[in-house]
């Protein structure tokens, strides 16, 4: 006799997704956010100790790296908010490049987590942001960049971003759908957004020498948690379309 298949986050949702969206809507707001076992597929819930998150203003202490605020002068991207949701998922899932504490093309986003968040995304509460470049050839825009993550009342949980890099032609000069830079110009614009719709903070569940680099602080769980209660209470609306979403300036 074989054992049940295990119940999927995808197959709750879509039997009934009022009570997905309060259950995702618990979880997070205790602190927890999924991520698939690459070995087993399964999906578990997890809680960083100690917390991380950015901060939304300069006075608090977010800042543009030079690099960034060149991109964002630049106009090289054409950056959107919940466009290409899906789309955005399905790259983030994609082969990461090799690093000494990644050494292989696992991932921890799989269908399941795809499926299930695009129903989150339906319901107001999933969002992304976007990157585009335009190709020369057909005169189409090609994603090349974006983060993704979740809405709850003033706090905002970043959960994956990426960019699609090419290598310069022959002559130097960039390639036309050369997405260097696009997640974190996404950052920003995400950051800017929050901070004009009256969010508290970006969940950002650990601090990686990138995210680092734009300010990036840590709080022990119970210092976090609170911060978290204060900024989920029941009272506050979600803010996320408080305000139009505007492009991203390099001025934090």
């Amino acid at each position: 006799m074989h054992a049940p298949a295990p119940i999927r986050l995808a197959d709750i949702a879509r039997a009934d997704p009022a009570f997905f969206v309060r259950q995702m809507r618990e979880l997070y707001a205790a602190g927890f956010f999924p991520m698939a076992d690459p070995h087993t597929d399964e999906i578990n819930f997890y809680a960083a100790d100690p917390g991380g998150f950015l901060p939304l203003t300069p006075a608090d202490g977010f800042r543009i790296p030079a690099t960034i605020q060149r991109d964002i002068r630049s106009g090289r991207f054409i950056i959107t908010a919940d466009t290409a949701f899906e789309s955005v998922m399905r790259h983030c899932a994609g082969p990461r490049r090799e690093s000494p504490s990644n050494q292989s093309d696992s991932t921890w986003i799989n269908e399941d987590l795809i499926a299930a968040y695009s129903i989150l995304h339906n319901h107001n509460m999933a969002h992304a942001i976007e990157a585009w470049r335009t190709d020369p050839e057909t005169n189409a825009l090609v994603l090349v960049g974006g983060i993704y993550g979740i809405s709850l009342n003033r706090a905002f949980f970043a959960e994956s971003m990426f960019h699609t890099p090419q290598p310069r032609l022959n002559d130097g000069s960039r390639h036309p759908l050369d997405g260097s830079g696009a997640s974190s110009v996404c950052l920003v614009a995400l950051i800017q957004h929050l901070a004009r719709c009256g969010f508290h903070f970006c969940d950002t569940q650990v601090i990686t020498p990138h995210v680092a680099r734009f300010g990036a602080q840590s709080a022990p769980r119970d210092e976090f948690d609170s911060m978290l209660a204060r900024a989920v209470r029941r009272d506050t609306p979600d803010l996320f379309n408080r305000v139009p979403f505007a492009p991203p300036t390099e001025s934090a």
